[in-house]
């Protein structure tokens, strides 16, 4: 496969899954917690966090891979804008969680 947008659809299912159940735990623990859920900055780290993991992983395809043909006449996949901007807003948010993790 040539292009950088390919990504192992099993990987995908998996990652999307894990986000899902943890958006479903938080979302009761809002439930439960009210206002005092809120507060805590965590919490919002962790919504950021999963919810641009689904963005990323793009599980309704609004980023879908161009097929493009370069001056030399080879074809080539070419990613949307933005979208490894939102795996690094990812992965950035997976990094504070962890730190805050550490510290607790």
């Amino acid at each position: 496969e040539n292009g950088k947008c390919h990504r192992d659809q099993g990987t995908r299912y998996i990652i999307m899954v894990f986000s899902i159940v943890n958006l479903l735990k938080e979302t009761g623990q809002l439930v439960t917690e009210k206002l005092l859920y809120v507060l805590h900055l965590t919490n919002i780290i962790e919504w950021t966090l999963y919810i641009s993991t689904l963005v990323f992983m793009d599980p309704i395809q609004l980023f879908k891979p161009t097929n493009v043909t370069t001056s030399d006449g080879t074809a080539r996949l070419e990613c949307p804008g933005g979208i490894w901007e939102i795996g690094a807003i990812s992965i950035f948010f997976a990094w504070m969680n962890m730190v805050l993790f550490w510290r607790r």
